[in-house]
């Protein structure tokens, strides 16, 4: 599959690369980007921070974070909230289209038996009337049987 980006970008599997690093000091700016994304070791963090100072300030950052656990756990929770707040919603419509659909469904069938309530009150009718012959015209012609319902005051 061909992917059309603008911009160029490597796929570099972080955990590749770690293990190449291993007892390998950092060479350039990328390996120290790398390896920045990828060690935690505090003889690595010195070695990239000794070679490039620039990274300091994004290892104090990290650390400032990590030593604020409760904070990123609110972080955290207040997302998750959210989210189960969402889910929660998202499952209550998608049910109430459900009850909605299966309530329509519910009328056409009552409505579907109670005609044939009607047509079977009407034939023992019709037949008790001598129109024996016409009961197979009520299921044939719709019109028929609403003139015999009128005519008869089946309801």
């Amino acid at each position: 599959m061909k992917v059309c980006i603008p911009q160029e970008y490597f796929l570099i599997p972080l955990d590749i690369f770690k293990r190449s690093m291993h007892n390998k000091p950092i060479r350039n700016k990328k390996e120290a980007w790398l390896s920045f994304l990828s060690f935690d070791a505090p003889e690595r963090v010195i070695e990239i921070i000794t070679k490039y100072p620039e990274f300091r300030p994004m290892y104090e950052d990290v650390y400032g974070i990590c030593q604020n656990v409760e904070r990123v756990m609110n972080m955290f929770s207040k997302e998750l909230r959210e989210m189960d707040r969402n889910t929660v919603q998202y499952m209550i419509e998608e049910q109430q289209e459900k009850i909605e659909e299966q309530q329509g469904t519910i009328e056409e069938l009552k409505e579907a038996a109670e005609d044939k309530e009607r047509i079977m009150e009407l034939t023992l009718v019709m037949i008790e009337h001598g129109q024996a012959d016409e009961v197979k015209r009520l299921q044939q012609d719709p019109v028929f049987l609403r003139e015999m319902i009128g005519k008869y005051g089946i309801k």
